[in-house]
């Protein structure tokens, strides 16, 4: 059942061993999403330096933009990494309770 789309897949594979299980895990991007947003990079750059330059957004708050963006993104990548270590735990844990 799939109840999102997201930019990330999780893809693993769960090996059982004589002490429980092992879940081994890597994150994937989707290659369609990361063209998308280069594509958006691409088109909204050239814009923004125009509306700077007609003095529409002053540099200033551009350059703010840009830090907290690149601030909320390292976020975003820490937080998908701290919930692809969770699910993996737990996948790790409820197999181990199936196995004798």
């Amino acid at each position: 059942m799939i109840y999102g789309r997201t930019a990330v897949r999780i893809r693993g594979t769960f090996t059982p061993t004589a002490t429980g299980s092992r879940v081994d895990y890597r994150l994937e991007l989707i290659p369609a999403v990361l063209w998308a947003v280069v594509l958006a990079l691409l088109v909204s750059i050239p814009i923004l330096v125009g509306m700077v330059w007609v003095g529409y957004i002053p540099w200033q708050t551009l350059a703010l933009t840009f830090v907290i963006a690149t601030g909320v993104l390292a976020l975003n990548g820490w937080v998908s990494e701290w919930q692809a270590r969770r699910l993996r735990d737990h996948v790790g844990s409820a197999l181990n309770a199936l196995m004798p």
